[in-house]
């Protein structure tokens, strides 16, 4: 309705900001999702009166479209553009790659059948804005949106409602990236990435701990804190994944024995392109610390800065834990599920993983961390697989480095004081264009 002149005009008459008020309205439904289980799916109908075929507002979405489109926690917008008073389609242009859009195009409000090669070219417009493969078409509002209804007869909506398979684009509504199935899915040859994104701003990519079992559901379970959740609320864009093959997760792919710690991060860039990233920053757990150092060497310019979340490395006392710990977990589960793969195949996997460069953090040298500039917050952790001594070397080696306190999760008191730490770190380094534009709309 806000997006009507006129219902501007009577809501400024009561001494209200239209604008503050989408603002307001977004952040109410966001509460209202937050904490919903993973796997389920939210969409939001941008609706425009619908009773006995007349209509309540007018005019495009223009005034609401960045705001609702990239700040709302939904997966999909259900926009009515049954006639000229919605305005063209040239708003979607900000709908982000990871929502999706289902067009209005069929009216409920009267009873005449819309032509098939019409919604076509309507379908083709749109396309220009928002990616065919996330868009959907419908019904602009409901049938009997009252008790009143609309002049339709059930044989007028059941035409109607046959539409939407009539034609070159049998569109349905689909989770983006997804094809239909439950999660984005990022797809590269024989590899599949199960990712999730949560707020929108500055993209942030989480790299959740657990090892090579590495997943997103993890991040509620067996971490300290879930930085998606945390940091989704500061204005960043948190991108997470199912690291590939990981037992417990829904990502796969070939097990490149020649090549493992660069095949994980030929998936992280990979996704970021997916997703038509450039920069961003990323944190990591556990694992994550030599992601994060791989993803450094093998995409300087990309990195804005990284946070090292107790992380891993090697201990000489235990030299061989990291190769030990997963051909007795990881490797016998994989293998159980994937007759393509021997245990044979996983321990030389293993062996060029934690073996053929068992020192320090497994993918880059002390040299390479002395001469990093990227900033770098380190928080450390001092249990078998995240030595103390190897997080402080890193926090000593790097020339734009912090540390957190330590310890900083021995009592669940000190957990919001690390975060805490990290959001600062985080806000500092974003690039200064993303955050003054951030805080001109906060205003």
């Amino acid at each position: 309705m806000l997006r009507d002149p006129m219902v501007r005009e009577l809501a400024r008459s009561d001494g209200l900001d239209p604008t503050r008020l989408i603002t307001l309205y977004v952040e109410a439904l966001n509460q209202a999702t937050e904490g919903a289980p993973p796997g389920l799916v939210f969409a939001i109908h941008m609706c425009r009166g619908n009773f006995r075929g007349r209509f309540l507002s007018s005019s495009g979405y223009d005034d609401v479209a960045e705001q609702l489109f990239q700040r709302a926690e939904v997966s999909h917008f259900l926009l009515e553009y049954d006639t000229p008073r919605a305005g063209d389609f040239s708003p979607l242009r900000h709908v982000p790659r990871n929502k999706g859009v289902v067009l209005g195009l069929v009216s409920s409000k009267v009873p005449a059948i819309e032509p098939v090669d019409l919604l076509q070219r309507r379908i083709d417009e749109a396309s220009r804005h928002v990616d065919i493969e996330r868009l959907g078409i419908s019904p602009q509002c409901g049938f009997a949106s009252t008790v009143a209804g609309n002049p339709l007869s059930e044989a007028d909506m059941r035409a109607k409602l046959a539409l939407r398979r009539s034609g070159k684009h049998r569109l349905g509504l689909k989770r983006p990236g997804q094809g239909g199935s439950a999660m984005p899915t990022y797809e590269r040859g024989k590899v599949r990435i199960h990712y999730e994104e949560m707020g929108s701003g500055f993209p942030l990519l989480v790299i959740p701990g657990g090892g090579l079992n590495s997943t997103i559901a993890g991040l509620d379970t067996s971490h300290p804190f879930n930085a998606m959740k945390e940091f989704a609320k500061d204005g960043f864009r948190c991108i997470g994944a199912d690291l590939r093959n990981a037992n417990a997760g829904q990502s796969s792919g070939p097990l490149e024995i020649d090549r493992p710690w660069d095949s994980y991060t030929d998936d992280h860039i990979g996704l970021m392109d997916h997703l038509g990233i450039d920069k961003f920053m990323v944190l990591g757990y556990c694992i994550g610390q030599p992601f994060i150092w791989n993803l450094i060497k093998r995409a300087p310019n990309r990195v804005v800065a990284a946070v090292l979340t107790q992380p891993s490395g090697h201990r000489p006392e235990m030299p061989d834990q990291f190769y030990q710990n997963n051909m007795n977990n990881w490797g016998p589960a994989l293998v159980a599920r994937r007759p393509d793969i021997t245990i044979e195949q996983v321990s030389q996997f293993l062996a060029k993983m934690y073996r053929a460069n068992a020192d320090f953090v497994f993918t880059v040298t002390r040299d390479f961390v002395r001469a990093c500039q990227i900033p770098i917050l380190v928080l450390p952790d001092d249990i078998p697989p995240h030595p103390y001594a190897v997080a402080m070397e890193v926090a000593m080696l790097a020339p734009n480095s912090q540390v957190s306190m330590y310890p900083w999760k021995d009592v669940p008191e000190k957990i919001p004081l690390a975060v805490r730490h990290i959001r600062t770190f985080l806000k500092a380094n974003r690039p200064a264009a993303v955050a003054m534009e951030q805080r001109a709309a906060a205003d």
